[in-house]
């Protein structure tokens, strides 16, 4: 790992860019080849939250949150690969049909889906600022109709 971080802060010279082009699959999977373009010159001015809601025929919803477990190191960091993900969700609309049937596939129950919605809510602080965001109304982003059969 040292040896993957350590070339990939190679100075500015010919052998950098091919260095970081073999470099940047392992490291992309690992979530370590992160730049400073978050932070600079335009840092993030808000915060997203993406989830979803499972419909049933009885009219009812159940929320779907992706994980967000940061009570230790490894916690932290696997909370904060499934906020990118949902970044990719809010920004990127070719992954919401994927996402959303997949929802659908993990949710077990004896009482059928009727849809899936995706959803988005905005605020204008820090996503790790001190207190609760305050969250702005929902948008939807994507909804997935299931037949009544599946």
């Amino acid at each position: 790992m040292v040896l993957f971080l350590a070339a990939w802060a190679l100075p500015l010279g010919p052998l950098r860019p091919p260095v970081r082009k073999a470099l940047r699959p392992p490291l992309s999977v690992l979530g370590l080849d992160a730049s400073w373009d978050f932070y600079a010159p335009n840092p993030a001015t808000g915060s997203i939250d993406v989830y979803a809601n499972v419909l049933r025929p009885d009219g009812s919803r159940e929320r779907y949150d992706f994980p967000d477990t940061t009570d230790n190191f490894v916690g932290t960091y696997w909370t904060a690969r499934w906020a990118e993900y949902e970044e990719s969700l809010a920004f990127n609309p070719s992954l919401r049909s994927l996402a959303a049937a997949r929802i659908a596939r993990e949710t077990t129950s004896e009482v059928p889906i009727t849809a899936v919605e995706i959803l988005l809510r905005r605020a204008p602080t820090g996503r790790w600022s001190v207190g609760d965001p305050l969250w702005g109304p929902e948008e939807l982003l994507y909804r997935l109709d299931l037949n009544e059969a599946e």
